[in-house]
């Protein structure tokens, strides 16, 4: 979620935003696996499962970006904005609960 709002507030949009955060979103991913791996917390069963839940979600990566593609600039950006303000808002409430 902080990630969109930097790339927004860089000016990054459309097909870029969602190609940048999934890049980082990968890398991010594997340097993880990487501790955890070496911390003998991953074993091979768990890295079958997250495989597994990664291909699952590729669907949805492609799908974003024909979206994105579509929608005009000004539209993207505004869908973009209303996701961060809301998982945001999610997160305080999450904070304010506990």
């Amino acid at each position: 979620m902080l990630l969109l709002s930097i790339l927004l507030a860089a000016g990054l949009g459309g097909p870029g935003v969602i190609a940048t955060d999934a890049a980082v979103s990968f890398l991010l991913g594997l340097a993880k696996s990487a501790v955890f791996a070496c911390t003998g917390a991953l074993t091979w069963p768990l890295a079958g499962v997250a495989l597994i839940i990664g291909l699952a979600a590729l669907p949805g990566a492609f799908l974003a970006k024909r979206l994105a593609a579509r929608l005009g600039p000004a539209s993207h950006v505004a869908i973009l904005d209303a996701v961060v303000v809301l998982g945001g808002a999610l997160l305080i409430v999450q904070g304010l609960r506990a």
